[in-house]
């Protein structure tokens, strides 16, 4: 039999807006149902391919001016204050890379996320189906929201408005059906958290395969550099041995040197840390465990509330 559902007109987006001038199409079936929130997803997994591209040619760049400066740090005579300024140079672009690698791991954390409900949807081949469905998918999009929604909380409210459309589907094949089947409420949690957990897994090792840390892309650049080369000198061989090692030295300062924290790592530490707490922030630790300074830690907390990304909220006395 066909459904309407009766929705808020914010919620209802250019559906419900059709439906106020036509009325509740008697032909709006479940099938539609699924089509909507596919495209949605479909629209918002578009958004993360450009997103994709951009850092990935960025993290590229990046690379590439990494491996130069390492170049013109292992010259000869070139002089002390130009060594460390070639150095600083390869450092403040390697804990850029490392961000980025982060951020891109993010982003395809959320496009196979959207993958694996899209997949979902699809494999739904009858109306029984499709009401048992709905609990996953609307707690599967819960999920990767709470995983993303501080990094890309534009989406976090996409995904928001996407799960009241499927309550109210839920609402609506409920009163059809005379009920809705919850008989695997605790199965669903279990499953939603473990197709996550692949999925950030499965971003993880993409990111490795796709774009390798600095260290190794500069391993690869220099094996290519002698088999293509062989002329070349015993000295340019220890230059490119020398670069690796260099490398090797200014990842681990990126990564640990206090004095390394450029403003936009800091904000990125706030961020995992407030996400890890479930919204709280104690200062001290972060001062405690990352060396930063408390008020680089206000600077980025000032910077994240201006960019909408957080709220500072006092803690009720």
């Amino acid at each position: 039999m066909g459904l309407s559902i009766d929705r808020d007109e914010k919620k209802a987006g250019l559906l419900g807006w059709l439906k106020n001038i036509f009325g509740n199409p008697k032909n709006y079936t479940w099938e539609d149902m699924i089509q909507d929130v596919i495209v949605r997803l479909k629209d918002e997994g578009e958004k993360f391919d450009e997103l994709e591209y951009r850092t990935k040619k960025r993290i590229q760049e990046l690379t590439d001016r990494i491996v130069e400066n390492l170049k013109k740090y292992d010259s000869p005579n070139i002089k002390e204050d130009e060594k460390r300024t070639y150095h600083n140079l390869a450092k403040m672009y390697a804990e850029e890379v490392y961000e980025l690698r982060n951020f891109l791991k993010a982003i395809l954390f959320t496009k196979i996320s959207f993958e694996r409900v899209i997949q979902r949807l699809q494999t739904v081949r009858d109306y029984k189906d499709f009401q048992a469905a709905l609990g996953p998918v609307s707690k599967m999009l819960a999920g990767v929201k709470n995983e993303i929604s501080a990094i890309f909380p534009k989406v976090g409210e996409t995904l928001d408005e996407i799960n009241r459309n499927i309550t109210d589907m839920m609402i609506s094949t409920s009163n059809s059906m005379g009920g809705f089947n919850t008989n695997q409420t605790f199965m669903i949690n279990e499953d939603v958290e473990k197709i996550i957990q692949e999925a950030w897994k499965l971003a993880d090792s993409n990111v490795e395969k796709m774009l390798p840390e600095p260290k190794k892309l500069i391993q690869q650049t220099t094996q290519i550099t002698n088999l293509s080369t062989q002329q070349s000198t015993q000295r340019e061989i220890n230059q490119q041995k020398s670069i690796v090692n260099k490398t090797e030295k200014i990842q681990l300062e990126a990564q640990t040197s206090s004095s390394s924290y450029n403003i936009e790592i800091v904000e990125n530490i706030i961020l995992n840390e407030i996400k890890k707490t479930g919204g709280k922030l104690n200062i001290q630790e972060i001062t405690t465990n990352y060396g930063i300074d408390k008020e680089k830690i206000y600077e980025a907390l000032y910077n994240l509330k201006k960019k909408g990304k957080i709220e500072i909220k006092d803690n009720p006395k």
